[in-house]
């Protein structure tokens, strides 16, 4: 459960690593050879220049990829952890019944035919819901996009800050812009530094690891549970 997503995370990060010491790398001899005389490496810098552009847009794709698999996984992770304490729907948190309402049930439902319908659904206590993993996240992650997320599942005291003038916004753009064809990847690279990329990348770490280390919290401590009535 929450061990398999904290390894998971791991491996993403540890490909993101493998690519980005080879980026570093690179750079640093485009540096090195910078410094000679431009007569004999101008053609040979020049396609440096163009690896190293591509090495950092493909990165950024990557850093998507960890981020769209760590949301989804987060949310899995809060249904496994329900599952596995055998915790009737309707013990749950409103606003956890109301997220579960809205993945499971045609959104043009009324009030009371949608109160019906989960009352079938959950008529034993025994049924858990278990949500697809296409159910989830649909891409397209942004700021905005994470925060309903995390607000959803009550997480209100996650920080979205980002150090590095790459944000979630433009990362979705990034991605966009390179899975549509709209930008080709030396071109899309160009767009930020190296530096900028590794400022980003930990930022980004930075989140997942705040996200996890609620995410415990609210796994051990059952916070999904509705409060019992006086």
């Amino acid at each position: 459960m929450l061990d398999s997503l904290k390894e998971e995370l791991r491996n993403r990060d540890d490909n993101i690593e493998a690519l980005y010491t080879h980026l570093e790398k690179l750079d640093e001899d485009i540096k090195e050879r910078d410094v000679r005389d431009r007569k004999e490496i101008i053609t040979f810098s020049d396609d440096l220049d163009t690896v190293s552009n591509i090495l950092r847009a493909t990165l950024f794709l990557m850093i998507y990829n960890k981020i769209e698999f760590f949301i989804r996984e987060f949310i899995l992770t809060i249904y496994e952890g329900i599952a596995e304490k055998e915790v009737s729907f309707f013990n749950l948190k409103d606003e956890l019944q109301e997220n579960i309402a809205g993945l499971l049930l045609p959104q043009n439902l009324s009030k009371n035919k949608k109160k019906n319908q989960l009352h079938q659904v959950f008529m034993d206590d025994k049924v858990t819901y278990y949500p697809t993993r296409q159910e989830i996240v649909n891409g397209n992650i942004d700021k905005k996009k994470l925060k309903e997320i995390l607000n959803n599942y009550q997480f209100n005291a996650i920080k979205i800050n980002f150090k590095s003038p790459i944000t979630l916004d433009t990362l979705k753009d990034i991605r966009n812009s390179l899975a549509h064809g709209e930008k080709n990847f030396s071109e899309q690279g160009m767009s930020y530094t190296t530096q900028d990329f590794k400022v980003f990348k930990e930022d980004v770490s930075t989140i997942c690891v705040n996200i996890l280390d609620e995410l415990e919290i609210y796994l051990n401590d059952q916070k999904f549970l509705r409060a019992p009535d006086v």
